[in-house]
């Protein structure tokens, strides 16, 4: 075995450097050209080698994304247990897709635990307590995105996502140095996991709590859920999107969030007075698309916020010519959406003309039905 070492020794340098130069990518073709036993035995290799492993800078790799039900990934991954270390591999931002929250998935992502500020979890099977529980000891991560497609179509079956459940949200709300979380799959979550998890994650500065329509389920987040949102001071952004549970007491509840600058409130359809965002002075981004109070009065609320540069206000049938002469009054107004609301007519572009930062706006009326889960 050790002549067969040494005489990898010469192209494993060769390789090395082409690693410094090249980074991550380069693993790919590393696993067709070197016999198996050599990359997983190639953390031994390199201690008796040290020479080299101390001429490696660190790879630092922005975004990694791995389909977990993909051979050929999961055995690039099965090397990388064995040499990240050595070959120094930093990896920011990782993807995971269509894998099981367990043990084995906590083992590789703490590859990265010195490095690792955010992870996304698509389409996840199964939720295990302890696999979560083991994810929130990542001295750096700050960002958990859970997302799902609705379905992962594996080699000859349907595998359904499973949403995310109040037990591992439990878990997750262990990660106390998060900024941002975002999940796209709300179905199971009850008020209390949601208002339990917010109590306890004090340094956020990003929510996303989306209702999937692709999936039916009973349980739907009303008031209760955000009922102590204040409680995030730092809180800048939140999107709470197709909550149907949610009325204008979540609106009043969030607007005492001051240093909030983005609010997504899209097709809550229960939320018919938004006069509270009068509250918020940095508030610059504003999305009541599909809102089901006057929009007209809407538009007049929003137009007195002195910060906005941003809104939204797609698919309100109570939009009217009235509505968007208000906008015409946001001097720090960039981007408008407008699209959909079929109480417009021609005239209304006009009443904007004075927006003089104005960058883009929408007019457009769809033909086709909006696309509700991939909307934004």
């Amino acid at each position: 075995m050790a002549t067969v070492v040494d005489d990898f020794v010469s192209p494993l340098h060769g390789a090395w450097q082409q690693l410094i130069r090249n980074g991550l990518p380069l693993l790919r073709e590393l696993i067709g050209e070197w016999p198996l036993f050599l990359l997983l035995d190639l953390r031994t290799l390199s201690r008796g080698h040290r020479n080299l492993a101390d001429e490696v800078a660190p790879i630092w790799v922005d975004v990694l994304e791995i389909n977990l039900e993909d051979t050929e990934a999961c055995q690039i991954m099965r090397m990388l247990i064995f040499c990240v270390h050595t070959l120094k591999i930093r990896v920011k931002k990782l993807t995971l897709i269509a894998g099981r929250v367990d043990c084995t998935m906590v083992n590789l992502v703490r590859m990265f635990s010195t490095s690792l500020e955010e992870m996304k979890l698509i389409d996840c099977m199964e939720w295990s307590k302890t696999g979560v529980h083991g994810l929130a000891k990542l001295p750096k991560l700050e960002a958990v995105h859970v997302a799902s497609n609705g379905c992962f179509h594996g080699p000859g079956r349907d595998v359904t996502a499973r949403p995310l459940d109040p037990g591992a949200l439990e878990c997750i709300s262990g990660f106390h140095q998060l900024r941002s979380f975002k999940s796209s799959c709300t179905q199971d979550l009850t008020d209390e996991s949601v208002k339990r998890f917010l109590s306890k994650c004090l340094q956020l500065e990003k929510i996303e709590f989306i209702f999937s329509t692709q999936q039916w389920s009973q349980h739907r987040l009303t008031d209760a859920a955000f009922e102590h949102v204040e409680q995030l001071t730092k809180l800048k952004e939140a999107k709470l999107r197709h909550l149907d549970g949610l009325t204008a007491r979540t609106l009043e509840n969030v607007s005492k969030c001051k240093n909030l600058t983005s609010i997504d409130l899209a097709f809550c359809s229960d939320i018919l007075d938004c006069a509270d965002l009068l509250r918020l002075p940095n508030l610059q981004k504003v999305d009541l698309s599909g809102y089901a109070g006057d929009a007209d009065v809407a538009a007049e609320h929003l137009s007195k916020l002195p910060e906005l540069t941003h809104v939204r206000l797609r698919n309100c049938e109570t939009l009217t010519d009235a509505g968007i002469e208000h906008f015409g009054k946001c001097a720090k107004l960039q981007e408008a959406d407008f699209s959909d609301c079929r109480g417009l007519t021609d005239a209304a572009p006009r009443f904007l003309v004075h927006c003089a930062q104005l960058q883009s706006v929408d007019f457009r009326q769809s033909e086709e039905p909006l696309d509700w889960d991939n909307y934004g």
